[in-house]
């Protein structure tokens, strides 16, 4: 829950002090906080097994001794905790740090940088063990292709519900 919260606020922050010179609603665009098209949700669908296919097959190159070290902590099933850390990411990375790079540098500038940011909270699974290297270009190819659905959709919202359900959906098949 902290951690949600924490990935809060700099979009709350935001929306507070650009809502006079842009207007509330236009400022909650800015971060992604608003309904995305029928045409994104329908993507976000067909990447769903991608992502899945993605971060399993991400999992199951990792040896299972490093899976069970301590700190060490897969998703299994769902739990509000696994809910809440996806959605805050979403409304971190792409909503808050895409939109503003996306606004700035486009697609391929913007969704690098945001996608690589991403990246970085994840390389601590490296202090716990190197054998866990094969997750990190998974989160970097996974938090690219959310941002390119953040790019066309311009919401988090289907972003938040794709990473959820590939989150959960990686923790049920490897539990």
């Amino acid at each position: 829950m902290i951690e949600f919260l924490l990935f809060l606020w700099p979009s709350v922050l935001y929306i507070f002090f650009r809502r006079k010179s842009l207007g509330v609603s236009r400022a909650r665009a800015h971060v992604g906080l608003r309904w995305g098209s029928w045409q994104a949700a329908g993507l976000s669908l067909v990447l769903f097994p991608v992502l899945l296919g993605i971060g399993y097959l991400g999992i199951r190159l990792v040896p299972t001794a490093s899976l069970t070290l301590p700190g060490v902590v897969l998703v299994q099933g769902v739990s509000g905790a696994a809910i809440l850390r996806a959605v805050g990411e979403e409304i971190f990375f792409r909503g808050f740090l895409g939109g503003l790079f996306l606004r700035r540098w486009g697609l391929w500038g913007g969704n690098t940088l945001q996608a690589a940011l991403f990246l970085v909270p994840h390389l601590v699974l490296l202090s716990v063990d190197v054998h866990l290297w094969p997750i990190l270009p998974v989160q970097f190819l996974s938090g690219w292709i959310l941002g390119a659905v953040r790019y066309r959709s311009g919401s988090i919202i289907e972003c938040s519900i794709l990473h959820a359900a590939v989150n959960v959906g990686i923790g049920l098949l490897a539990g």
